[in-house]
């Protein structure tokens, strides 16, 4: 996700208080996780489609940035790390 050149859209579809504040309302959060999701999916797919069609590209910011995706990378191989010691237990 930090790879896309609009990766701060990507992280807003879990962000939002509808989907990360689910806690009080378990029950809604697969409907807000998967609307939260679809409305991304729309916003991406739109925005792909119309800088092929015009040939331009329509975001003003180029959101990638390696460091992040770095930072993603480590913590994600220390989460699967901790996550195999779990499974280990069992």
């Amino acid at each position: 996700v930090a790879d896309l050149h609009t990766s701060p859209y990507c992280f807003a579809k879990l962000l939002i208080p509808s989907v990360s504040g689910y806690q009080e309302n378990p029950s809604e959060y697969i409907f807000n996780r998967g609307f939260a999701l679809y409305a991304t999916m729309n916003f991406m797919l739109y925005q792909y489609n119309d800088e092929y069609v015009s040939g331009e590209t329509q975001h003003v910011i180029d959101w990638r940035d390696e460091r992040i995706t770095a930072s993603f990378s480590k913590v994600n191989a220390q989460s699967a790390q901790k996550y195999r010691m779990l499974g280990s237990d069992v």
